[in-house]
Order: C-alpha cells, then structure tokens, then sequence
C-alpha cells in the first residue's frame, strides 16, 4: 500500500506542476583580487634605509623578484616614483618613471637602477651628505591614471592612481646620502 501512495502522490505533483527542479547554476567569476608583494623574500635590498655613498658613484640597485596577482590572465602594471619631498624639494618633488605594462606570462623580476649622482644634476640641494628620499616600486593590476612624469607635492597620491581608482600596492625605501658625487668628468 505504501508503494502505491508513493506512486499516486508522485504522479500528482507531477502533473499538477509542482516539481521544482533547480537551475544549473555556472561558476562565479573569481574575485580580482590586489596583486601582491611579497616584501619578506622578494624584496632587495630589504625594505627601509638604504646608504648611498656618493663618492663611489651613488648607484644602487632596487629588485622585486616575488610578486604576482591570484587572477593569472590580468596584466600588472609597475612603475617607479621618487619622493625628494624629505630633502626640501618644493619645485617638481615627485619624480616617477612612465609605467609598464608586464603581460600575464612573464612576471620576470622589476628592477629599477637609482643613479644618485646623475640625479643630482637635477636635485643638487637633495642627493648631498645627510639629505634623505623615498623611492617606491609600485605594482598595480590596473593602468595607472597619470603617465607622465612630474607630479606636484599637492598631491602625492597621483602616481598611485589607476584608471579604475583599484589601489595599487608598493615598497618603499628610504635612501639616506653620503659622501658627495665627484665633478671629475
């Protein structure tokens, strides 16, 4: 008896319309996530102040060699921005490098080489004996909103910009001057 209920009661919510059968649900989109650096073991030289001596030339090498973003199929953007805001600079004090745009299979290693007395040529009162500046390498997974190249210090937050207003993420060092560029030429 049991069976036969099941049977009769099944083919009436059968034919009376009231089975529900679920639609079939797709995948979500992944979340985009921020793209990462990894500031403990990717970083070189490690984060904070960092000595120039002048006098052997001034030159110093900046690396991001592990960082990414968990959506694999978005292009990252990087580019360099230099704060002289520290060492008194009021005319042109950020100073950023055009970015570039690094393609989903080729997370090759950012570096960025920082000629201190070249610069000087521009900075004269800052790349001296005691002065200090900021230099950031920053990675976006968005083009940034401004390309060109000098900012105001009205407005620091400009070369961080992206199109989408997403923020971007950094390391930042603090480059501290000795010694003095040599005016041999």
């Amino acid at each position: 008896m049991n069976f036969r209920f099941a049977c009769i009661t099944g083919l009436s919510l059968l034919l009376s319309g009231c089975l529900y059968f679920p639609e079939i649900e797709e995948d979500p989109e992944p979340e985009d996530t921020l793209p990462y650096i990894n500031a403990l073991s990717g970083v070189s030289p490690s984060m904070g102040v960092v000595n120039i001596n002048l006098s052997l030339g001034g030159n110093q090498e900046f690396i991001i060699s592990n960082y990414g973003d968990n959506n694999l199929d978005q292009p990252l953007y990087h580019r360099v921005v230099i704060d002289y805001r520290t060492a008194g600079v009021t005319t042109n004090p950020v100073y950023t490098v055009v970015p570039k745009q690094i393609q989903p299979g080729a997370r090759d290693r950012i570096t960025y080489s920082f000629p201190a007395c070249t610069a000087a040529m521009s900075y004269p009162d800052a790349i001296v004996e005691g002065k200090t500046i900021n230099l950031y390498l920053v990675v976006s997974d968005d083009a940034f909103l401004h390309q060109n190249q000098l900012f105001s210090a009205m407005n620091f937050s400009q070369p961080f910009e992206t199109t989408s207003g997403r923020p971007s993420v950094w390391v930042q060092w603090t480059l501290q001057f000795m010694g003095s560029c040599s005016t041999d030429n």
